[in-house]
């Protein structure tokens, strides 16, 4: 009975809010990829270089294939890919739960697993956007399960990498399982063999358009290695690798009881003599944690196996140091539940920028002067014939002269001005914020990067010339790795000339 309580709870948490933002989509790589699904066509199947080719090579072909598949069903590619994504997510709860079951002998661990996985924000959040992260933490789930079959290993990591071309770094795998689990050379030759050949064929406009592949992948790799600056990747100037990952990104993605426990599941491994767990996570999370760029979606193989690790943990603590105090252990599995509901209840609601949207439409006086900020994938849809928006591209305020004449010209007369999330003003000045109080840091360089920047939001911020008349939030989470807030819940501020 508890199983499938839990189990329903995954569909709901999974399936609810799944429209969230329509009729406007905010998030750019979702957008991305429902523009190539939308396009995929074949008017001539013998003209392989053009048949269902998405021109667009960001991610392999398989998940926008099986996206088209559901598009007769849905007729909307963002929704299409939407509920692959909750759909991967759903069947990744019920493998790692018969995973947790197998490795650890108890149907009880199996639910304690399949709890922790339900109520992980980061596997609830990546579960309603349109992208492939929710299929690649399905694949590392299946990898872990079957670990010590090498053919099947093969074959997960050539539709992995069919996915994301980035996912051969699971390459490691079949060998780390050939020398721990002691299987034999042609399994592991065929593994590889069987890797390609999948890579082949579920993404083959990889190889048929190679040219218009090698330029995307180029590209991407200069954005994650930083050599090639992008506006989008400024929050990454003077991070500490390891440590950004878990003070931004896991701490809010899985909580600090899981970070806790996962350590001590990670000890408790050891003991055990389990190391494939523990290898594979530390190369994975290093690996991906030395890369300038540090999206949260980067640590998708990193998830299950940090759940993984927190199951160890918990098991550990409830069978050696609990036995007679499992009200203790009750909470600690309740303070995850609450965790993880607390993020849930995102999508129960109307998107943060339409409720924001629809009070300035209430409040604000017909004829307004507004200046607001592009470069958020979708501007706050305004209504732009009771208010006269000036929406402008502040990251170039430094490197434009003219557009820095107009906005500070502009930013003199106008009614009100909006900052429609944290994407400029805690990357290129010199300002945070605690609630909704601005706080300035006085040895921050970027006041001498960006002077115009900061002296944009000194204006804004600091001056007697506005006030914050409304901020909309859904969440107090905004110093997190931005991604993990701007696409689906930003904090929208309000100011108003005095």
């Amino acid at each position: 009975m508890m199983l499938l309580l839990v189990f329903v709870i995954l569909l709901l948490t999974r399936l609810i809010g799944l429209n969230w933002g329509q009729p406007f989509y905010f998030h750019p790589d979702e957008n991305n990829m429902a523009v190539a699904l939308a396009s995929l066509k074949c008017q001539n199947v013998f003209d392989l270089k053009n048949c269902f080719n998405p021109h667009f090579y960001a991610y392999g072909q398989l998940s926008l294939y099986l996206g088209k598949l559901l598009l007769p069903v849905f007729h909307s590619p963002h929704y299409s890919l939407r509920f692959l994504s909750a759909f991967y997510s759903i069947i990744g709860g019920l493998i790692f739960y018969k995973l947790i079951k197998r490795d650890f002998k108890s149907s009880v661990h199996g639910l304690i697993g399949l709890l922790l996985y339900v109520f992980s924000p980061v596997l609830i959040q990546l579960s309603h956007f349109g992208t492939t992260e929710s299929l690649l933490i399905l694949l590392m789930i299946l990898a872990l399960y079957f670990r010590k079959k090498l053919l099947i290993l093969g074959l997960i990591i050539g539709v992995a990498a069919a996915v994301k071309i980035s996912s051969l770094n699971l390459l490691l795998l079949p060998l780390l399982s050939y020398r721990i689990y002691n299987r034999k050379l042609p399994e592991l030759i065929w593994s590889y063999c069987l890797a390609f050949l999948a890579l082949l064929l579920l993404s083959p406009h990889n190889w048929l358009n190679f040219p218009d592949f090698f330029s995307a992948l180029n590209y991407e790799t200069q954005v994650a290695t930083g050599t090639l600056p992008v506006f989008y990747t400024e929050q990454f100037q003077n991070t500490v690798p390891i440590f950004f990952q878990i003070k931004n990104i896991l701490i809010y993605g899985l909580g600090p009881l899981m970070l806790i426990t996962s350590v001590l599941g990670s000890i408790y491994l050891t003991k055990r003599r389990t190391y494939y767990p523990i290898i594979v996570f530390v190369y994975l999370f290093v690996t991906t944690s030395l890369t300038f760029v540090k999206w949260t979606r980067f640590l998708a193989f990193c998830y299950p196996l940090v759940i993984y690790m927190s199951v160890a943990g918990l098991v550990w603590l409830k069978d050696s140091f609990i036995k007679k105090y499992y009200w203790l252990f009750s909470i600690m599995i309740l303070l995850q539940i609450c965790f993880g509901l607390n993020f849930s209840s995102l999508y129960l609601k109307s998107d943060v920028r339409l409720e924001a949207n629809r009070w300035l439409s209430s409040n604000l006086p017909s004829q307004s002067l507004i200046i607001t900020e592009s470069g958020n994938v979708i501007d706050l849809p305004l209504d732009q014939f009771k208010h006269r928006v000036s929406s402008y591209f502040l990251y170039d305020l430094d490197k434009n002269p003219v557009l820095a004449r107009a906005v500070f010209q502009d930013l003199d007369k106008t009614d009100y001005v909006i900052v429609p999330s944290r994407r400029i003003y805690a990357n290129y000045s010199c300002f945070w914020f605690v609630g909704d109080q601005p706080q300035y840091n006085e040895n921050c360089s970027k006041a001498i990067k960006y002077p115009n920047i900061d002296r944009y939001y000194r204006q804004l911020f600091w001056s007697e010339d506005f006030k914050l008349i409304a901020s909309f939030r859904r969440l107090n989470d905004e110093m997190a790795e931005e991604t993990w807030t701007v696409f689906d819940h930003p904090v929208i501020r309000v100011y108003q000339r005095k």
